[in-house]
């Protein structure tokens, strides 16, 4: 979504893994997400709402994600990379 008065682009993202293999899931539990930044164009990232659900007993328990599992490193000049590592 473009904003009118502004000119910013709006993007919203979904994503979804199922993992079967407990082994294999260290692969789908960090996810990295990159950001360019070139003077005073940037992007941001806003509004994140991360849950894992475990199998107990036959019922899914969410897991909310934690702020304190987020965190930054400045990978180059232009870009910034958001991490997140999620748990259980």
């Amino acid at each position: 979504m473009i904003d009118a008065t502004t000119g910013n682009l709006y993007k919203t993202y979904f994503y979804r893994v199922k993992i079967y293999n407990k082994d294999k899931a260290e692969d789908w539990l960090n996810l990295e997400i990159p950001l360019y930044q070139s003077g005073n164009n940037h992007e941001t990232l806003n509004k994140i709402k991360a849950l894992t659900y475990n199998l107990e007993n036959g019922i899914a328990n969410p897991v909310k994600v934690e702020k304190s599992s987020k965190y930054k490193s400045k990978e180059s000049k232009y870009v910034t990379v958001t991490k997140f590592a999620y748990p259980n």
